[in-house]
């Protein structure tokens, strides 16, 4: 039964997007397992795995924290098997995953209510340390947000063990039809930033409108986890930019986006006619 319950996950993760890790699992799931529940042959059995200690010197598992994505989903799922069945711990999966990279760096530093973009729960004194290792997050664009966990946490903040072994991009995608109609029509090149400028083009004419868009298949700007609720990117943006009129002020000098219609951040060269911006995800 519990072999039958592994083969059933791996199938729930075929919507994975990293194939590699997917098939890894699967065949980890499938090995012949010689107790019942394990994955991986001489698997360490449950019962002889051991507890690591905390600073008072209680037994606790190893906790991991998965992030909400894919990858990380399936990293952590690897990795557990990995630490009990071959080094022999027990360990535990918070059940909340983390909703960006920053807030994961917050619950490694001992911050309860992570996920909370205004005022997750870090302990000024000995932090409940219950979660050990997030596994795919990012640092990219989150390295303000790093640095600022090593400096707020000296003495607990999380360490970076390094790459996962698979590199993530970030792209802006526009479909070669559209490339070539916009060129064979007026010589504008969209695969070049400067064929946006609308004091000398008017390119929002080769893109669906922001109308065009059935809002309901969209989440609204401020979900939780959302880049545009995230205060501390939301400051970073008013600072390199000085958008005044991009974002909203909500307490204490903090900043979330300005949204329009609660599902568009307009930018500024196209906030005078919101039927000229280009949707963009």
């Amino acid at each position: 039964m519990q072999l039958w319950r592994a083969r059933r996950t791996c199938g729930q993760m075929t919507t994975s997007y990293n194939h590699a890790l997917f098939l890894v699992l699967c065949l980890l799931c499938w090995a012949p397992a010689p107790v019942v529940g394990d994955c991986l042959p001489e698997a360490v059995p449950e019962k002889n795995r051991t507890y690591i200690q905390d600073i008072d010197g209680n037994d606790i598992p190893i906790g991991f924290l998965r992030m909400d994505w894919h990858s990380s989903v399936i990293a952590t799922a690897i990795a557990r098997i990995l630490v009990e069945e071959v080094l022999g711990y027990h360990t535990t999966a918070d059940a909340d995953p983390a909703l960006r990279s920053r807030y994961a760096f917050l619950a490694l530093a001992g911050c309860q209510n992570y996920n909370d973009a205004e005022g997750p729960m870090c302990a000024s004194g000995t932090p409940d340390l219950r979660i050990h290792i997030a596994m795919a997050t990012w640092l990219g664009t989150n390295i303000d947000s790093w640095d600022e966990v090593q400096e707020m946490f000296s003495t607990h903040a999380p360490k970076d063990l390094g790459a996962m072994g698979w590199t993530g991009r970030e792209h802006m995608f526009v479909k070669k039809q559209t490339l070539v109609d916009a060129y064979e029509a007026e010589g504008v090149m969209l695969d070049f930033y400067k064929g946006y400028n609308v004091s000398h083009h008017k390119v929002h004419k080769y893109f669906d409108s922001v109308f065009d868009i059935d809002s309901t298949m969209l989440k609204p700007c401020h979900f939780p986890g959302s880049t545009f609720q995230d205060t501390v990117l939301m400051a970073s943006y008013l600072r390199w930019t000085g958008d005044r009129d991009g974002v909203l002020e909500v307490n204490d000098g903090k900043f979330i986006a300005k949204c329009d219609q609660t599902h568009w951040w307009v930018s500024p060269a196209c906030r005078y006619n919101i039927s000229e911006c280009i949707p963009a995800a």
